[in-house]
């Protein structure tokens, strides 16, 4: 077989394949959302790897270009009566969906800044939502904190602006409470099956884990299931696991 890298190529084929979705690659509206798409990926790779100068001027200076951008992606949405970029969903929404979703990610813990803002983007907020009642978006659908830790050496570094709202929300990504306060998805959650998905994940992979942590085999153990055991049962039970690691 032959291995395509390149996300474009990857669309392509399959439309070759299967079919476009609703309009094609090279459909003219659809070309014109890829297009825009690239101005709010250029806009947001200056703003989020641009270090902030000492009174602010660059920071504020992308921080205006991008939003300039984000209003276009609004009104682009507006221009149908359904949430998507076009009359229905499509192929435009699918070149959209990594990057608008990376972007809602690192701007909110980087620069304080909600993409995902029902009052003052409501149509990208509506088109999140909408993407979010797809099983296969979901199924693909990523975190704040994956996202925002995964990105740096993806783009080659990414600054904060050192706001207070950004401190907040940094804070809020890494230490919780991971609530629905965040703009991370606009649907409940099952924690209950999470949890025991977690749970098979890491029992599943438990010889790997262990073998490449640096604190060794034993240590690593006794955390690891004293993590799970909390989790599932919201008991503390690292002392009574560690003495019966000891006596073992």
């Amino acid at each position: 077989g032959k291995i395509i890298t390149e996300s474009d190529v990857i669309l392509e084929t399959l439309e070759e394949e299967f079919g476009p979705l609703h309009r094609g690659m090279n459909d003219s509206s659809v070309y014109r959302c890829r297009k825009l798409e690239r101005v709010l990926f250029r806009a947001w790779c200056m703003w989020l790897c641009s270090p902030s100068s000492v009174h602010g001027s660059v920071d504020q200076r992308c921080a205006t270009m991008f939003e300039e951008v984000v209003k276009k992606i609004e009104e682009k949405i507006g221009e149908t009566s359904g949430p998507f970029l076009l009359e229905k969903f499509s192929t435009a929404d699918i070149v959209l969906a990594p990057y608008i979703e990376r972007m809602n990610a690192s701007l909110f813990y980087y620069k304080g800044y909600r993409l995902r803002d029902p009052k003052k983007r409501p149509r990208i907020s509506s088109w999140f939502d909408a993407m979010e009642e797809r099983d296969t978006y979901r199924g693909t659908q990523s975190d704040l904190h994956t996202h925002v830790h995964d990105l740096p050496p993806q783009m080659g570094g990414c600054y904060s602006n050192s706001s207070q709202q950004a401190i907040k929300n940094q804070k809020k990504v890494d230490c919780g409470p991971w609530d629905m306060q965040l703009p991370d998805v606009g649907y409940g959650q099952d924690h209950t099956s999470a949890k025991i998905d977690a749970v098979h994940r890491v029992i599943k992979h438990k010889e790997n884990i262990l073998s490449v942590n640096p604190y060794g085999e034993k240590v690593t153990d006794v955390a690891l299931r004293s993590v799970m055991t909390a989790m599932l049962t919201g008991k503390n039970c690292f002392e009574d696991i560690l003495i019966k690691h000891k006596e073992n």
